[in-house]
């Protein structure tokens, strides 16, 4: 049995009136995931399946399209959440600023154009690659930067996902605890 997290692009009130969280739980269960935990409002899903991890993010994919919705999903095996934490390459913000912290996953991209141009900082955010994702501290705060998630997709030419590092601590102890099916709010 496999762990996988899984990033749903875009999730948020316009998406809540046709698709619940625990609404989207049970139908990906239906689909073949076992133990499927929800992770606050939006679009957070921790799995555990005997399925390749291309699988999973199909079956998520026609379960979206089930609620008539189009959005993206990233997943990730629950090592590479772990290790993109473990390496934590800004621990002062994530102490003191968690939720100004935030990863972005652009799934299978591995050959991001302009990835070296988002290697150092500004003076309102702070860059670092940990693998496939990028790490950003966004110092001043995340509601008027110079870079938001949409310019850095624009500068990579490539559409992607973003938690903040509350959430993916929340993510990481759900996908490691072996308790029985909940749901877990992020800050």
């Amino acid at each position: 049995m496999t762990t996988y997290i899984v990033l749903i692009r875009a999730i948020g009130p316009e998406t809540h009136a046709v698709m619940s969280m625990p609404a989207l739980s049970a139908r990906c269960v239906e689909a073949g995931l076992e133990d499927t935990n929800v992770c606050g409002a939006t679009g957070n899903l921790v799995v555990r399946a005997k399925l390749q991890e291309t699988t999973v993010q199909r079956r998520v994919q026609s379960v979206i399209a089930s609620f008539g919705l189009d959005k993206p999903v990233f997943v990730w095996r629950r090592e590479r959440l772990l290790s993109v934490l473990a390496a934590n390459p800004m621990p002062e913000a994530a102490i003191a600023r968690p939720s100004q912290l935030i990863v972005m996953t652009f799934g299978a991209a591995r050959d991001l154009i302009g990835r070296e141009a988002l290697s150092s900082q500004t003076d309102t955010e702070r860059f670092a690659w940990v693998g496939d994702d990028l790490v950003v501290d966004y110092v001043h705060g995340v509601a008027r930067p110079k870079l938001p998630p949409q310019r850095i997709e624009a500068r990579l030419k490539t559409k992607g996902t973003f938690r903040n590092w509350n959430t993916l601590t929340k993510l990481a102890a759900l996908a490691t605890a072996s308790l029985p099916r909940q749901s877990v709010r992020p800050d």
